[in-house]
């Protein structure tokens, strides 16, 4: 049977076809890592990321573009695209991960 199998640091795929073994070292682009998808190794794009198929690269998913990120669309705060993620800088009297609970001070 046809097996494929990858080292422990994942930079080497091994596998074995009608009974002979194959080696082939792996060396994946940026934003990728050594996977297997769909039985076969290949590199994977990271966390964080996506595949673009006019560029054959892994693109930072740019998660600003979704109003429910920091709140945007409510007007709660500012969303920082980040490699691999974003974070939020609240507007006053709201906080949370995604700017979503409105905290008033008391006086």
């Amino acid at each position: 049977a046809n097996q494929h199998w990858l080292s422990n640091d994942f930079s080497q795929a091994n596998y074995c076809q009608n009974g002979t073994y194959f080696r082939n070292l792996y060396a994946c682009q940026p934003n990728t890592h050594c996977g297997v998808a769909d039985g076969d190794v290949k590199c994977l794009c990271d966390s964080g990321f996506e595949f673009n198929s006019v560029t054959e690269a892994c693109d930072d998913i740019d998660e600003c573009l979704d109003p429910n990120s920091c709140s945007t669309g409510k007007g709660n705060g500012q969303c920082i695209n980040t490699p691999w993620s974003y974070y939020c800088q609240c507007n006053h009297y709201y906080t949370g991960h995604d700017c979503e609970t409105f905290a008033p001070s008391r006086h």
